[in-house]
């Protein structure tokens, strides 16, 4: 029976796992290997926060496996990890919303009213409501990390390590406070930072509207276009380009309107008469009525002026200016110092200063201003358009830009720290790094770091009347600044220290806190650092030295990557990591990236439950992650049982073959004579050098494909052909070397599967060795990793290459003869002088070809003797005009007949099969033939039974009874039966 067939004798990927987590609970094994070897090289990492505040989908194992199979092969290598602490991200808008609709509050207003302390103290109830989802992922899918001791951000020693970086900052200079059009969210009621608005794109359908803005003294219109109509009472200026042409063109209906030149054909199509044209210069000045009289009058208001913001290449070539809505508005507001005019609350919704649209939304004012702006003849074009919008990462809800007070960490002073820190880190895949990444650092904007919020770490920032500031770097540093011990426990969020007032240290006066908390991306940022606690307590922490590795998908470069290296640039002057490993999102089967909103997403607890933990591993393992990978129920059934299931039924085969026949575990390297075995070795120490390398290179797609082809060529090679030796009778030198070959073989392979597959890693070696999952020593995860399993001989690995391709092409061949494989012929052709490699394998290799390819004999002849095998009697393959085989395209009539017994034989064993027989289970077995074939059975009755396990093998004349334990087939037109017995 084929070894690499599904049998009853492998158990499945999920009692695999069960087995190995029963074992791993019960020993202790992963406490044992959590921090690596004391004293070992240091192999420094961070898990990378999760948030907590709800639970993970099957797109959080993807970088979990990249991370775990990092961690596990430095363990093995000897390294000590630092470190494997779990972490969670404990603070944010998440958890503050999950609060707010639990008690009905829907404004920053109402939560005071509800009180900052409770409001707190409810966020801190249900920050971690969701790490018990998370660790439980984790243990299915095989993650070993230190749950025992995990950094939570919310934490004050956590927190108190973040003041101490934020103070440092502060005395560079690199934290300051400014007034700036900054993204803005009406549902947070807070600002966001560049990076975060970056995560939040999408394409959204809003109103595009041109407007008519009288011109002063003239019966003229400015046409001024826009996308936002709700911005236009905010209106102050229209800006022009002074080397841009405008062209007065006629309109029949009164006014002129003014646009720039290039506009014309877009917004009159069918021509126009143009009246006069000038340029922007020209225009510098001019006064305008504006769309909307709620901003009032002002110096300088209402007047068109110049930048080179403005062009022609959409829109009409006028920009309408609200300064306090757009950076550019505001700059050019600034500018020409005409103030600034915000109508809108925190919530983003107009106040009385615009009774029109007073108490509407921002959005939801568009089409009420719209209508007004028709009704008085001011509106000249109104459509939709279809574009990409910020929208809030956290919240959903549409961002808008607004002016407001902001803390900033001044990244563009650092922008060539961040540039010079970036290209020294090996980022897989390589093309992010000085793309994706490399770009969104060189146009890095100052990091927004101060959010309008509650529950997060406070900016330790205290400010007094005259606005001298003073940042706070420790706790004691506080105590003694305000002059009174603090609260024991303490606890350094808003609910206390917005109570603690201080004493300035430039003029005396009272100072308060700022009443912000910090984003909490920051948080996650300083987990290299603030998880130890640093500069606090003495602990492994090296402020010199970069993460060696971190892993997460494509979504954190303009996440916790970006944070990460802002704040090692900014405070400890050097790169955040060396290697980073970026894996890209998953796709449900259909293609659509998955989605909670739309049903398209896989749970992964019911996932890791039904397929098992190596199931999953292995299929983003053996798939390009760099890439979107299609994940469904069929795309990782298919993915497993390729590699993994056809190991499992090696092993199955090798163990029913063992214990038969009392074979102990094999564990030095053998020296076997055989041809196939030498083989098998020189492969798997091919197979340690690549899986070696590819780790070594934190990428582990090489490595994963070095082990798929290994385990085909174990499955699908090496043990189809070596089946008979494994049943031969008797104690035979060459079953004990087929045994001690496998045997050794599977044993090595465990090891350097233990960082890909975990639980099969275990497993095999566990079973192999006779472990017996026992005690905890004996775990292939606390084995060291291997640095030599055989010698190579890479003159055999080329050789046997060579004759696979040989075999490949004697099979496409009794293809394009349509000769069934399992009937024999009685030869292979082979022309030309044969390569010294594959002579090399001598007759072995001859007789290796022929079994494989079912052929009596293997000739080789010249070239020249081509014209002797015409192409009416044979299959000829050719490769750049010369001959390289040939095969008979008709079997002899001896031959058919043997081939036909052989199908009968394949028939019988599939009957095995589904009787769910083992390898080494006996069977009786009765046939019904009559003439050819059952001659052709009595002839091979022997060599049938043999292979069959069949203690009896009975050919009867008589048709069968029938019954559920008789099977009939039609075999070239002849008709048998078959009763197949367990004995």
């Amino acid at each position: 029976m084929a070894p690499d067939e599904e049998t009853t004798g492998a158990p499945s990927p999920s009692e695999v796992q069960r087995t190995v987590l029963r074992y791993w609970e019960t020993t202790g094994v992963p406490a044992r290997s959590y921090y690596g070897t004391p004293n070992g090289p240091i192999f420094r990492f961070t898990e990378g926060p999760p948030g907590v505040n709800g639970p993970p989908h099957l797109g959080h194992v993807e970088p979990r496996v990249l991370k775990d199979l990092q961690l596990r092969y430095r363990r093995m290598r000897g390294d000590q990890i630092v470190s494997p602490m779990a972490g969670w991200d404990c603070h944010g808008l998440p958890v503050e919303i999950a609060i707010e609709k639990k008690n009905g509050l829907k404004s920053r207003k109402e939560i005071e009213a509800f009180g900052i302390d409770k409001f707190c103290d409810e966020c801190r109830s249900i920050a971690l409501e969701y790490a018990s989802s998370w660790q439980e992922m984790s243990r299915r899918m095989g993650y070993w990390l230190d749950y025992d001791r995990p950094y939570r951000t919310m934490d004050a020693p956590y927190i108190e390590s973040v003041w101490w970086s934020l103070k440092t900052l502060f005395d560079r200079g690199l934290l300051e406070k400014g007034h700036y059009v900054l993204p803005y969210c009406p549902r947070c009621e807070t600002t966001l930072s560049s990076h975060e608005v970056a995560q939040g794109y999408r394409e959204a359908t809003d109103p595009s509207v041109t407007v008519r803005l009288p011109l002063e003294g003239d019966l003229w219109d400015l046409l001024v276009w826009t996308t936002t109509p709700w911005t236009l009472p905010a209106n102050l200026l229209v800006a022009a380009r002074a080397d841009l042409e405008y062209s007065l063109v006629h309109t029949g209906d009164g006014n002129d309107v003014l646009l720039a030149s290039a506009a014309v054909p877009r917004y009159f199509p069918q021509g126009a008469e143009v009246r006069a044209r000038m340029t922007g210069a020209e225009l510098a000045g001019r006064a305008y009525r504006p769309p909307f009289d709620a901003a009032g009058p002002g110096p300088g208001r209402y007047r068109i002026v110049l930048d080179d913001f403005v062009t022609a290449e959409e829109g009409t070539g006028f920009v309408h200016v609200a300064p306090s809505f757009g950076p550019d508005d505001y700059r050019v507001g600034a500018r020409e110092k005409v103030g600034v005019f915000d109508p809108l609350d925190s919530r983003a919704v107009f106040t009385d200063v615009v009774p029109l649209v007073r108490g509407k939304g921002f959005k939801a004012a568009d089409p009420l201003l719209s209508k007004d702006l028709a009704e008085r003849g001011l509106l000249f074009r109104s459509e939709s358009l279809r574009h990409t919008y910020p929208f809030c990462w956290r919240c959903d809800h549409a961002l808008l830009y607004r002016a407001i007070d902001s803390w900033f960490v001044r990244t563009s002073r650092v922008t060539e720290a961040l540039v010079r820190n970036n290209e020294t880190t090996t980022w897989i895949p390589g093309y992010l790094r000085d793309g994706r990444f490399g770009n969104f650092l060189a146009e890095a904007k100052d990091w927004a770091l101060s959010r309008s919020r509650y529950w997060g770490t406070p900016l330790p920032v205290w400010v007094c009347p005259e606005g001298h500031a003073t940042c706070v770097g420790s706790f004691q540093e506080l105590t003694e600044r305000s002059g009174a011990p603090l609260p024991d426990p303490f606890d350094p969020h808003r609910v206390t220290v917005d109570g603690i007032s201080l004493q300035c240290a430039t003029c005396g006066k009272v100072s308060r806190r700022e009443p912000y908390t910090i984003d909490v991306w920051y948080d996650s940022g300083a987990a290299p650092f603030a998880q130890f606690h640093y500069p606090f307590e003495p602990g492994p922490f090296d402020p010199a030295a970069p993460l060696d590795y971190v892993s997460e998908a494509i979504d954190q470069t303009r996440g916790w990557y970006y944070t990460l290296l802002v704040i090692a640039t900014a405070v400890f002057d050097r790169p955040a990591f060396r290697a980073n490993l970026t894996c890209e999102f998953l796709l449900e089967e259909g293609g659509q990236k998955m989605s909670k909103s739309k049903g398209k997403v896989l749970e992964p607890l019911a996932i890791l439950d039904q397929f098992g933990g190596d199931t999953v591993r292995w299929l983003f393992l053996s798939q390009d992650f760099t890439s979107p990978i299609r994940v469904g129920e069929t795309t990782i059934r298919k993915g497993e049982h390729r590699t993994l299931g056809a190991l499992r039924n090696v092993v199955a085969f090798h163990l029913d073959n063992a214990r038969a026949d009392h074979l102990a575990p094999v564990v030095e390297c053998p020296k076997p004579p055989a041809l196939l075995d030498r083989w098998l070795l020189s492969r798997l120490e091919a197979t340690r050098d690549d899986v070696s390398k590819a780790l070594e290179a934190f990428d582990p797609r090489p490595a994963a494909a070095s082990i798929r082809e290994f385990v085909d060529d174990l499955s699908t090679w090496y043990l189809r052909r070596s089946r008979p030796r494994f049943w031969v009778e008797g104690d035979r030198p060459d079953r004990r070397e087929a045994h001690a070959t496998l045997s050794y073989s599977l044993d090595s392979l465990s090891r350097l599967l233990a960082p890909l597959v975990p639980f099969t890693a275990e497993w095999v070696h566990q079973e192999v060795t006779d472990a017996a999952f026992a005690t905890a020593d004996t775990s292939v995860h606390l084995a060291p990793w291997p640095t030599w399993f055989a010698d190579r001989d890479l003159a055999l690995e080329e050789g046997m290459r060579e004759l696979r391709a040989l075999v490949e092409a004697g099979r496409e061949l009794r293809n394009r003869a349509g000769v069934k494989s399992r009937i024999p012929l009685a030869e292979i052709v082979l022309f030309g002088h044969a390569t010294r490699p594959l002579a090399a394998l001598g007759s072995e290799g001859a007789t290796l070809l022929a079994e494989e390819l079912n052929v009596k004999r293997v000739v080789r002849v010249p070239s020249a003797e081509r014209a002797n095998y015409p192409d009416t009697a044979w299959a000829i393959r050719e490769e750049d005009g010369h001959p390289i085989a040939a095969i008979p395209r008709r079997p002899s009539p001896e031959l058919l007949e043997e081939g036909l017994a052989r199908e009968v034989a394949r028939r019988l064993q599939q009957t095995r099969k589904e009787l769910g027989l083992r390898y080494l289970d006996h069977v009786a077995v009765t046939v019904s033939a009559s003439g050819d074939l059952a001659d052709a059975l009595r002839s091979r009755r022997e060599s049938i039974a043999k292979d069959l396990l069949a203690d009896s093998f009975e050919i009867v004349d008589a048709p069968l009874p029938d019954g559920a334990d008789v099977h009939s087939w039609d075999l070239e037109g002849a008709t048998f039966s078959a009763r197949v017995v367990r004995r």
